[in-house]
């Protein structure tokens, strides 16, 4: 299955190029789709974030947060 054609529209890549540089060579690759995804009403800037995560900076990897960290991150910016 070509994940891009399958659900590329559903990405924040605008273009399958975009995607490409991503991916790289990689065999394996993710899509996680968000249910009721919104913007918050109250933001938390990168670098609040980051200090409150503990982390120097995004890793292009990504990374997990257990369910109590991400209901304290979306308990913020209600």
């Amino acid at each position: 299955m070509d994940i891009w054609n399958e659900h590329g529209n559903e990405s924040v890549l605008q273009t399958r190029e975009k995607y490409e540089e991503l991916v790289g060579d990689k065999e394996r690759v993710s899509f996680i789709r968000f249910k009721n995804l919104r913007e918050a009403p109250e933001p938390i800037p990168l670098k609040n974030m980051l200090m409150f995560l503990g982390l120097k900076r995004l890793s292009r990897k990504g990374f997990y947060v257990d369910k109590e960290t991400a209901d304290e991150i979306v308990a913020l910016m209600k």
